[in-house]
């Protein structure tokens, strides 16, 4: 027998699609580093200030794990959040939804949902972004340390409103389309995450500064994002 046919296969749902970059299953990253993921980012807010929240959803399918948080803040005094982590899924399909936090795409670049679901902690949440602009795709960014690659990742930033609503502790609070704003990324490749591997003699690795700040206005929004290394 060929020895294809012991190995265990890595084919998946999303293999059944005309998606592939490369000659490999979806399963399989381009790196085996550690530090690959593939992550969702959104933040959103009354125009009031009286109401701001924020979603993450991460896979980290080289660490095999998965995790989300959902974290609200009331009125600028109370903040509320919600973390899970799991197992990450085989299937990419199924990397959508972390025990009660769930990022849908019901119209890509378009339209999410995001359904939080966990009364036993006293926060449920239905929401819907509906995007503002089209999707900016920010400068590839790359660093290394040596010869290690530290930073080689792509992100994706949109402007969006947001509808639905949030329950805390039995009290619904309304997010209305007309009064909601926020933002989301869209980033994956390698960067730092989850416990530092050795890396062997140190290389004097460089610091940077990081400045991304998004800003939705009543007829535009603009998107200002600067890297600095230390020396400026």
């Amino acid at each position: 027998m060929a020895w294809a046919q012991y190995r265990q296969s890595m084919l998946t749902s999303f293999d059944d699609y005309p998606i592939h970059p490369g000659s490999v299953p979806i399963a399989l990253t381009g790196t085996s580093d550690a530090n690959h993921y593939d992550r969702y980012f959104f933040n959103g807010y009354r125009r009031d200030a009286s109401l701001y929240f924020g979603v993450a959803l991460g896979l980290y399918p080289n660490r095999h794990v998965v995790d989300a948080s959902f974290s609200v803040v009331l009125e600028g005094r109370e903040q509320i959040s919600l973390h899970a982590s799991g197992r990450a899924p085989s299937d990419r399909r199924d990397a959508n939804r972390v025990g009660p936090i769930d990022v849908q795409i019901i119209e890509p670049m378009r339209r999410h949902r995001i359904v939080v679901d966990s009364p036993d902690h006293g926060i449920r949440a239905e929401l819907v972004f509906v995007a503002r602009s089209s999707p900016v795709q920010e400068p590839h960014f790359s660093m290394r340390a040596g010869q290690r690659v530290v930073f080689d990742y792509t992100r994706l930033t949109q402007f969006g409103h947001w509808e639905g609503w949030i329950e805390i502790e039995g009290t619904r609070h309304d997010i209305g389309i007309d009064t909601s704003w926020g933002s989301r990324d869209r980033s994956w490749g390698v960067r730092p995450i989850g416990p530092p591997a050795d890396s062997g003699a140190p290389t004097g690795s460089r610091q940077f500064f990081w400045l991304w700040a998004p800003v939705n206005f009543d007829r535009y929004a603009v998107h200002f994002d600067v890297n600095e290394y230390a020396d400026g």
